[in-house]
């Protein structure tokens, strides 16, 4: 019997292919962020589907997602955006919403988490994931500036609304 948690990863998987394959391949080890230790999205997807999950509630977590935990372990991958580092601002989903990604100093991924949040959400009346990741979730941008190469400081990034990071 499928779960709702696994019913929303074969929605979003259905209804939008190439965004959920974006998300699979940037949970994976050499993504960006928040990452697990699968190396292919099609391992991290068959974990995914094999999963545990339980119904998980966060401060951060919106009233209008729903989500759920298991215990995929991973590396944390956000850091609160320092106003003396320098970031680029990527969509790698196509969202319109960016994220500030830190390109210097570079960092090296020094935080466990011994658990993944999946949250989901409603979209043409079915429950469909939006995004998964180990740790806890915070916030999600709602920043709609365009994406960009160039070098944005962490004084810009914050005036532009951003909080947090992805560690690159």
């Amino acid at each position: 019997m499928k779960t709702q948690a696994t019913q929303a990863i074969l929605a979003m998987a259905k209804a939008d292919p190439a965004y959920w394959q974006e998300t699979l391949r940037s949970r994976c080890v050499d993504g960006t962020g928040s990452r697990t230790h699968y190396r292919t999205p099609e391992t991290l997807q068959a974990a995914l589907l094999d999963a545990e999950w339980q119904p998980y509630t966060h401060p951060d977590l919106g009233a209008d997602v729903v989500a759920f935990c298991t215990d995929i372990p991973g590396m944390v991958g956000v850091e609160p955006i320092n106003p003396a580092h320098f970031y680029t601002l990527q969509d790698p989903k196509g969202t319109g919403r960016v994220s500030a990604v830190r390109a210097y100093p570079e960092r090296d991924l020094t935080d466990e988490a011994d658990f993944t949040v999946l949250i989901c959400g409603t979209e043409e009346g079915e429950l469909r994931a939006f995004t998964f990741h180990p740790g806890e979730p915070i916030q999600p941008s709602a920043c709609t500036a365009p994406p960009s190469d160039r070098w944005l400081s962490g004084r810009t990034c914050l005036n532009m609304g951003l909080t947090h990071a992805k560690i690159g």
